[in-house]
């Protein structure tokens, strides 16, 4: 990358490439203006919106990303981030003190920002804005194929989100920490959910999953008992709900579910694999499919 020295435009300071003409948000690098010395460090407050591009010496550039301990430490009311970005660094918000607001004008856009982590920014903001909208109930937008890690990671805030049948994947942490969350559906089209993606939503009560994927497809070289979906959905599921596109349900799929009370299978769940319910002690009633040929070893061991 061919980058020039750090340009500070309208109260925001960037770093160029001059090879793609894009532009990442960052801070006030130590340097020297006359005779007085400037440490680094973030000096962003108030209400900031970051512009979707700039303009340098007739040269325009497309703001992509926001790089390392650029918000570190930042007292913001407000931060506005275009749709242009896709790419958070990991640190980038690291130590940023509690805002009201972060606002974004593409709801696609953010659900597939890459590269972000624990200090997302919506974890110290009280709210999601989509332009002039709180967002405390999210449509995942239709065409959305990814949900990136950390999307919403602790946006206490949100009610109930709809995921799409074109997304395949849900990042690592996607949604946890999002208390008030009290049900989720798992379509078909969902291939991957990563680990933690719904953990510590403490009022995740009720789960519909239609994917086979998820359910049936047993991991390669894992024991069973380490690919339970209580890494993904935590334990506080009371109630499940397993669509018809679904033929098998894994080997320890729902192991040490302790609060799991009720399950209700789709009539095309063929299989139940070893230890599938195990230590499930709390389980009073479940619907087993017409379509039933084998339940494994230990499946409901464990259970009342």
């Amino acid at each position: 990358m061919s980058a020039s020295a750090i340009e500070m435009i309208n109260d925001i300071y960037y770093t160029l490439n001059d090879d793609n003409h894009t532009a990442y948000v960052t801070y006030r690098k130590a340097g020297k203006v006359g005779n007085v010395i400037y440490g680094s460090r973030s000096i962003y407050k108030g209400d900031v919106v970051i512009p979707s591009e700039i303009s340098v010496n007739n040269q325009t550039y497309k703001v992509t990303a926001i790089e390392e301990q650029a918000f570190s430490n930042a007292e913001l009311t407000s931060l506005t981030i275009p749709s242009t970005i896709d790419s958070l660094a990991s640190t980038a918000f690291s130590w940023c003190k509690s805002f009201e607001k972060l606002i974004i004008n593409d709801l696609k856009a953010w659900c597939e920002i890459k590269g972000q982590s624990y200090n997302n920014p919506i974890r110290y903001a009280q709210y999601l804005y989509l332009g002039d909208e709180i967002l405390t109930n999210i449509n995942i937008p239709d065409g959305t194929t990814h949900l990136g890690d950390y999307s919403f990671y602790q946006y206490e805030n949100l009610e109930s989100v709809h995921i799409p049948s074109s997304l395949t994947t849900i990042g690592f942490s996607a949604f946890e920490g999002c208390t008030k969350l009290n049900e989720i559906i798992i379509p078909q089209s969902v291939e991957v959910i990563n680990k933690y993606a719904f953990s510590d939503c403490n009022s995740l009560k009720t789960l519909h999953i239609d994917s086979d994927s998820i359910l049936g497809k047993e991991e390669t070289g894992s024991s069973y008992l380490n690919s339970s979906l209580l890494y993904i959905f935590g334990n506080n599921i009371v109630e499940c709900y397993i669509g018809t596109n679904v033929k098998k349900i894994k080997a320890g799929a729902f192991y040490n579910f302790k609060q799991l009370a009720i399950v209700s299978m789709g009539d095309n769940v063929e299989c139940i694999g070893n230890s599938a319910f195990m230590n499930c002690s709390n389980l009073a009633s479940i619907y087993i499919s017409k379509s039933m040929k084998t339940i494994g070893f230990s499946a409901f061991h464990g259970c009342i």
